[in-house]
């Protein structure tokens, strides 16, 4: 494992999931990411792929984990989980679905990406939380109950952690 900074980017796939992660690349940062799905345009850059479902949140600290060991330390985690985003709750396994990926999995990766940053030495860059929302956390749009429901419980945990850890230089 190298000093080099290390971007965590949990739900590559399309649109942002290869944006964001080229951009920290050009950067210098070393860039795991975590998808649903194996892209082999991941491997020809030399991305470390974990595969994961985000409908089952318990795979985010094994996420952590594979990274930590075969990456380094993440400095900065970016959470982009976008489901199905269904449109109500037709059925309430849409509505546990929905909450889970856009709402307890992010949860989780809070928690782990304080983790992984304590250890860091003071002044390291980084030790940034990023969670790609929408203003669904805030306002409400007709048939969007699910995915507001879901983007608004990260958007709390961001805004407690924000404050609760800013002493510890975490954004």
């Amino acid at each position: 494992m190298s000093a080099s900074p290390v971007l965590l980017f949990l739900g590559a796939g399309k649109g942002l999931g290869t944006r964001v992660p080229a951009v920290f690349s050009e950067a210098g940062y070393k860039i795991p990411v975590v998808a649903r799905t194996w892209r082999d345009e991941f491997d020809s850059l030399g991305y470390y792929q974990v595969q994961a479902d985000f409908n089952n949140p318990e795979c985010i600290p094994d996420d952590f984990t594979q990274v930590m060991e075969n990456v380094g330390i993440p400095t900065v985690v970016v959470c982009n989980e976008d489901p199905f985003a269904s449109l109500a709750p037709e059925n309430v396994s849409w509505f546990l679905s929905a909450v889970a990926v856009n709402g307890t999995t992010p949860m989780i990766a809070i928690h782990h990406a304080i983790a992984s940053f304590r250890p860091l030495p003071p002044g390291t860059p980084g030790k940034t939380f990023i969670f790609t929302a929408n203003i669904l956390d805030h306002s409400q749009f007709k048939n969007r109950l699910c995915f507001g429901t879901g983007k608004t419980v990260p958007a709390y945990g961001i805004r407690y952690a924000s404050v609760a850890y800013a002493r510890e230089g975490f954004k």
